[in-house]
């Protein structure tokens, strides 16, 4: 099973790290920071394949050793919390060769870092010895360089302004040739609490105004974007079809995705992280298991952890397949209905059949007729007795009213009798 690892991290000195000792673990060779005369050896390191340093065209030769490129890198940087360089870690396909895994590693850094003008320094990993945890290693100073080494991080420009009140951005050698034409730096004036940002031909104009600062007005401009925060995830994406594209050259089915499994809408869950602590620890575990002949249990929780992670993805994955196994199959043999089956006819209906269900509708009708016809005579019989009733005259419905109003005391006294 193919598997994906792509992580960026800044090697910084405000950390306690040195670039010097970063690249002699990485390329399991012996160093001397020159800063501070710390001598960093690794000769003894296991499991390093392959180590090169990759220059851009217009990088001086001397950095293709290794300890001229980073005590360089060191002495350049001189802030006590200076970022130093840029590492990657990227897993490297199982399913390639050596020659062919070093290849490749060769091909992603001159794709991903050399073409964009940055200096690469990797190494090829075989950490486990095998074969299953190959990775590689690239450090890249974080400075723009040309042919006589590193160049400056940023450079100030200046806001200039002609006469005619056209503004634009300009650093101190192109000032100098502006300056010939009429062009002048912003600068902050102030009147009261008012600020402005004018030339000094403008301020004159601007009774009473004073400068606020010396400095003109000004920002830094990057010479590189290597630090965008968006190129990481640009580059995860690259590196993820190199990957791709190198397990299809091989004929390898395996395929994989830089993206999370949320992202690309997957029920799995994700593994956890284990490290070389882990692993170490699990090797020795396994070891001893084998010494003993007994079967090998994981001894800590994050191992333990990730078993069970595959072993549910695992199953998973073994329902997914089966239910589009079925599902193809249904649709192959909804196929071969469609084919064998011949185009539906309109039923012809036999005379009997037709003449039936007409006297069944026809009785059905004839029914509701008669219910509608007897509604309508019992309804219009009701309004005939009520028009024929002769009303009462007055001494009836007096008398009628009188015998309700006695029924009633009567009815009063019993009750009051009863409850005595």
């Amino acid at each position: 099973m193919a598997s994906y690892h792509f992580s960026v991290q800044v090697v910084s000195r405000g950390g306690g790290r040195s670039s010097v000792a970063c690249a002699a673990y990485r390329a399991a060779e012996k160093l001397t920071c020159e800063r501070d005369g710390l001598v960093h050896d690794y000769t003894r390191k296991q499991g390093v394949l392959h180590s090169e340093i990759a220059l851009p065209e217009h990088a001086p030769e001397r950095w293709l050793d290794r300890s001229t490129l980073w005590n360089e890198v060191e002495a350049t940087e001189r802030r006590a919390d200076a970022q130093l360089a840029r590492e990657t870690v990227f897993a490297v396909p199982h399913e390639l060769t050596r020659e062919q895994q070093i290849e490749f590693c060769r091909e992603a850094v001159q794709s991903l870092y050399v073409s964009r003008g940055m200096v690469a320094d990797w190494a090829l990993h075989d950490a486990d010895g095998d074969g299953h945890n190959v990775h590689c290693h690239v450090l890249c100073p974080l400075r723009s360089c040309d042919e006589s080494g590193f160049l400056a991080k940023s450079v100030n420009v200046y806001t200039v302004r002609n006469a005619d009140g056209d503004e634009r951005q300009a650093t101190t050698a192109e000032f100098r040739e502006l300056k010939e034409l009429g062009w002048e730096k912003v600068y902050k004036y102030r009147l009261g609490n008012e600020y402005r940002e004018l030339t000094a031909s403008q301020a004159e104009e601007w009774d009473g105004c004073k400068r606020a600062s010396k400095n003109a007005v000004q920002e830094a401009r990057y010479l590189n974007d290597w630090n965008d925060p968006g190129n990481v995830e640009r580059w995860r994406g690259e590196f993820c079809d190199m990957q791709n594209a190198a397990l299809a050259r091989v004929g390898s089915e395996a395929r994989v995705d830089h993206r999370s499994y949320e992202r690309q809408g997957v029920e799995r869950v994700a593994q956890r992280h284990e490290g070389p602590q882990v692993r170490a620890i699990e090797r020795k575990a396994g070891r001893a298991a084998a010494a003993r002949g007994v079967e090998y249990r994981p001894v800590t929780a994050r191992r333990a952890e990730n078993i069970a992670i595959r072993a549910r993805n695992a199953a998973l994955a073994a329902i997914e397949r089966s239910l589009a196994a079925i599902m193809s199959r249904v649709a192959r043999l909804q196929g071969a209905l469609r084919d064998m089956t011949p185009p539906a006819k309109a039923p012809a209906m036999v005379p009997s059949a037709v003449s039936a269900r007409a006297a069944v509708e026809r009785q059905r009708g004839d029914r509701a007729l008669e219910t509608k016809r007897a509604e309508a005579a019992r309804q219009a019989a009701a309004r005939a007795a009520w028009r024929e009733k002769p009303p009462k005259s007055k001494s009836q419905a007096l008398s009628t009213s009188t015998s309700r109003r006695g029924s009633t005391s009567r009815d009063v006294q019993q009750s009051k009798g009863r409850s005595r």
